[in-house]
């Protein structure tokens, strides 16, 4: 494959693609592992990508929701777990297997709701599952960003917090 940046890629199908098969290398959301590990590794083999960056991560500090809640979920000591404010649970949580199905349900109900309800669960289960176990998800700051976009990185938009668009209210 010819590795291309997204818009070549665009472009090349739009106008009927000919010649060798090509691909874009996409990065969604903004770990430190971006920069870290695959900045290097691109730049190395002068390959472009495109990071699709959610915008809260770097502004805040903090992880987006739902990574966040797959941390809490891993490094919580509660054995169960409800949100009676969804009509959720109790799910039992002493294996590894039960906090995977937890997390999975949970996050199933909260990815088609809005932001208030999403954020007020997020607070909810914070407390209810330990918030004080659970390590910061390391993020990109801004300073990361920018040399990204310096090393051949196309820095696109994705979203500020990763609510689904369509659950939002026009606000």
């Amino acid at each position: 494959y010819r590795v291309e940046t997204v818009d070549a890629l665009l472009d090349w199908t739009r106008s009927g693609p000919d010649g060798p098969p090509r691909v874009a290398i996409t990065i969604d959301d903004g770990y430190v592992d971006t920069h870290a590990v695959a900045l290097p590794r691109l730049r190395e083999r002068s390959l472009p990508a495109t990071l699709f960056l959610a915008t809260a991560p770097p502004e805040t500090g903090r992880a987006l929701w739902l990574d966040y809640l797959r941390s809490l979920f891993k490094h919580t000591h509660a054995t169960s777990v409800e949100l009676p404010s969804l009509g959720l649970g109790p799910f039992p949580l002493a294996s590894d297997a039960q906090r995977l199905a937890a997390l999975g349900r949970i996050a199933a109900r909260l990815k088609r709701a809005g932001a208030e309800t999403v954020d007020a669960a997020v607070d909810e289960l914070s407390r209810r599952l330990g918030a004080d176990q659970v390590p910061p998800v390391p993020v990109l700051p801004w300073a990361q960003v920018a040399d990204i976009a310096r090393g051949g990185i196309t820095v696109g938009a994705r979203t500020h917090r990763q609510y689904i668009l369509s659950n939002l209210d026009v606000a």
